[in-house]
């Protein structure tokens, strides 16, 4: 703090400025304010200057004295700010807050979030600036700040077909200095470590061999032990980071060529008939994959055991039955089935980098974010709900597109779809399969895969740890939204809401099918889900899909988006040299190592825990302090389902389920 309330001497009123932590955020232009009372009357002019002293400078708090003016004058329900400088970018001021200390006691705080330039000239905001438009009193001033977002805001048609991102980022966008060198720092050390691990280790001979590249900072992948098993391989169904494509069977799909003598082995004494009966037959269907270069399109049939655990019991590499096409089974040469897993793996692995990963956490938020700024306010209670958890994700994405989705990034090299690959399906299952109600909505997308009962997968920890999750936000908005909208028309009167709604499904917007309301909010529970379903996408979806990559990944044989030669076409037996001619090249795999360690470390702060806060009205300030104590709750329930858990899922733990998308 430059100085402190030690220093008020005498003073009736203080004044507490804290300027941001951005890069320009100080400033040496002078900033004034003037304090308003519930009686409509004004303050003299207030200079926000200490003599001697270098105020307003970035990430300070500093105190100013406010003189002649007594506490007769009442409670501040409202201030003006201006600044007045030359007009140069030096001059202006990003102000986090100002607050006003009446007496000992009385705080009437003014959380601003904002640039404080002398060409928007004099700006007045109400205490804990806070509302909805029509209840505003500054509704000129919301609608050319507004305006102004617009053009900084603006929706790119670079790649159409995918979710549109910002045109070009903004300022306030970009990562903090910080967090941008230890990102760079981060890479530079784990190429380095790559490096070591390329000149200390041979070729890889033998399976035993790979277990060379866990040295030098680099982990033992968890699951290492058992990576061969069909135990390993449905848990990861369940619970890696693909979990939301497997679901119930009610049918054998007619292009699965399998037969009852086929799967009699693998049933546990149950007909197929009788394991639908019983949910307990699930499948995953990559049909989406249908087109993309170089990877299968399979079906996979999986079974609930004894011992509830999932376990494969039939993949077919391609859709439609052929000779070249079989249907292998757990019953096939061993390293048969393992090779047929890994190609499977190799089409979850894709659609999961591609779509699941990438498209509808990073760029599906990151879109909304745009329609965010563009039309709510930022004295909307919504845009101060929502602003954390968009921290970076615009930055984040940018920095994808730059380093890693371009023509020889990581996609063109470390996936065998290649970067045309990518984005190929990326399109296609944006325009023609998903949908922000069925497959973004966490209660609807189990739904619609017909696994909300939680007898069904008893070990489907992802369902039910999210759940939890998904719970303490609703509530969260919901006591929010509930307490803005208590009028019957508050929704449908509150224009900027509206023109949020229409932004989310307009083709000139974000183009999201099945948004509810379809682009017009009437009911207070659309809005609800809607809000729900970005602060949960942001924090724990992208949590459960994102940090257990290198997990999964630094292992190739375990899950890996390049599988070298061609997919197997008949059922002859391999050997172990089979397998090891389907490893990616050397060089792939280290590249792998260091995306998905760079991918999986967590360094931003957990959900709940708030760097900025936002919310200074009574409401938001009682909701947030609700939320912290339901997280709280949560993080309890999983660590005790974790102690009864055979294989425990800690990726939903609290610790490491950031408040935003950075990474």
């Amino acid at each position: 703090m430059g100085n402190d309330l030690s220093k008020r001497k005498d003073s009736c009123y203080t004044v507490i400025a804290k300027t941001g932590d951005r890069p320009h955020g100080g400033t040496d232009a002078n900033v004034y304010v003037v304090l308003h009372n519930k009686d409509g009357e004004a303050s003299p002019k207030i200079k926000l200057d200490t003599r001697l002293h270098d105020d307003l400078e970035r990430g300070q708090t500093d105190v100013f004295n406010v003189k002649g003016l007594s506490t007769s004058f009442g409670d501040i329900v409202a201030i003006d700010i201006w600044s007045k400088g030359k007009d140069r970018i030096k001059d202006d001021w990003y102000a986090e807050w100002v607050s006003v200390v009446k007496g000992e006691e009385d705080l009437f705080q003014f959380p601003l979030n904002r640039w404080i330039r002398a060409a928007d000239g004099k700006l007045r905001f109400q205490r804990n600036d806070c509302c909805i438009p029509q209840h505003s009193k500054e509704k000129e001033q919301r609608e050319k700040e507004l305006s102004k977002k617009r053009q900084l805001y603006q929706f790119s048609t670079d790649e159409p077909g995918i979710p549109r991102q910002v045109k070009l980022l903004p300022t306030d966008e970009k990562f903090h200095p910080e967090y941008d060198n230890w990102k760079e720092s981060t890479l530079k050390n784990l190429k380095l470590q790559v490096l070591l691990i390329k000149h200390t280790t041979k070729e890889f001979l033998s399976i035993s061999h790979l277990t060379d590249l866990y040295k030098f900072g680099f982990d033992v992948p968890r699951g290492l032990d058992n990576w061969e098993s069909d135990k390993h391989f449905g848990n990861n169904i369940m619970n890696g980071t693909n979990p939301y494509r497997v679901q119930i069977c009610k049918e054998i799909p007619e292009k699965l060529a399998v037969t009852e003598d086929m799967l009699t082995p693998s049933l546990c004494g149950l007909t197929i008939t009788e394991a639908i009966a019983q949910n307990r037959l699930f499948y995953i269907d990559y049909k989406d994959l249908d087109g993309i270069p170089e990877i299968p399109n399979p079906i996979a049939l999986l079974f609930v055991d004894d011992a509830d655990d999932l376990m494969p019991v039939a993949i077919q590499l391609e859709q439609e039955p052929a000779n070249d096409n079989p249907v292998f089974l757990p019953t096939d040469n061993k390293y048969t089935w393992i090779l047929a897993k890994m190609w499977f793996n190799m089409a979850d692995a894709s659609f999961h980098e591609a779509c699941t990963h990438l498209c509808y956490t990073h760029l599906v938020s990151a879109s909304a974010g745009v329609a965010m700024h563009r039309n709510l306010s930022p004295s909307h209670p919504l845009h101060r709900l929502l602003l954390p958890h968009f921290k970076n994700v615009m930055a984040i994405n940018d920095f994808g597109f730059e380093r890693l989705l371009m023509e020889g990034g990581a996609f063109d090299r470390l996936f065998k779809m290649g970067l045309k690959g990518s984005i190929q399906l990326m399109k296609g299952h944006f325009q023609n399969n998903w949908r922000f109600d069925r497959d973004s909505m966490y209660p609807e997308q189990i739904k619609s895969r017909g696994l909300e009962n939680p007898k069904i997968l008893p070990k489907y920890y992802y369902r039910d740890d999210a759940l939890l999750y998904w719970e303490a936000i609703v509530k969260y908005v919901g006591a929010i939204v509930n307490a803005h909208y208590d009028e019957a028309d508050a929704i449908k009167n509150d224009w900027e809401l509206q023109e949020f709604a229409a932004a989310l499904r307009s083709e000139d917007g974000c183009y999201f099918r099945g948004i509810p309301g379809d682009g017009k909010f009437t009911e207070k529970k659309e809005v609800i889900d809607v809000v729900s379903t970005i602060i949960f996408n942001l924090s724990v979806q992208h949590a459960a899909v994102n940090f257990d990559q290198y997990d999964q990944h630094a292992f190739p044989l375990m899950y890996s988006g390049f599988v070298s030669g061609e997919r197997p076409r008949d059922k002859s037996m391999r050997t172990e040299a089979d397998i090891l001619d389907a490893l990616p090249p050397k060089l792939l795999t280290l590249g792998t190592l260091v995306i998905m360690k760079f991918l999986s470390i967590k360094n931003t702060s957990p959900l709940g825990e708030i760097e900025v806060p936002c919310m200074y009205d009574e409401v938001g300030v009682a909701a947030h302090a609700q939320f912290r104590r339901d997280l709280r709750k949560v993080g309890h329930a999983i660590e005790e389902r974790n102690r009864r858990r055979d294989i425990p899922y800690t990726v939903l733990l609290p610790c490491n389920v950031p408040n935003d998308t950075s990474i």
